[in-house]
Formats: structure tokens, sequence, C-alpha cells
């Protein structure tokens, strides 16, 4: 198990997302259902009923496996929106 699913089995939580930025060049995420848009400056997921959108420039999916995505570029914003 990963360290961030570690973490989401203490607290409980279950069905959600984890976004963490390094040095504002990369994104990782896990607790990612599905993508649902990618282009250079904008990257979008689902994760249970939240849609989560990297913004940037130049973005680029470096690696993408089950339940997880790297996304490097020039990270500018993460937001979050209730699914519909």
């Amino acid at each position: 198990m990963s360290f961030i699913g570690e973490l989401f089995d203490k607290t409980g939580l279950i069905g959600c997302y984890c976004v963490i930025l390094f040095g504002g060049q990369y994104a990782y995420a896990e607790g990612v259902d599905r993508l649902v848009g990618i282009n250079d400056s904008e990257i979008t997921f689902v994760s249970n009923d939240k849609t989560v959108v990297i913004f940037g420039n130049d973005l680029q999916i470096e690696d993408l496996e089950q339940g997880t995505i790297m996304v490097k570029g020039k990270i500018e914003r993460v937001e979050e929106k209730q699914s519909k």
C-alpha cells in the first residue's frame, strides 16, 4: 500500500483523492478514477464525486497507473469542483 493509501486508511477517508505538488514542476495524484481531459494547459480527472483540474503550461503526463497520475510541466494551480 502507498503512503497516501495508509493515510486514507488511518483517517477513515474513503473515495477521496490527494494531490502533491513538487516545486511547481510536478503534480502527483492518487485516487484518480478516470481522466476526462488532457491538453498542454489543463489535465482533468474525476475522483469519486469531484472533478479535479491541474492548470499550468507545457503539461505532460509522465506516469499513469491505476488510480495514480504524475504530471510534469509548469504547475500553476489545482482546482476542485463537484461533478454533475
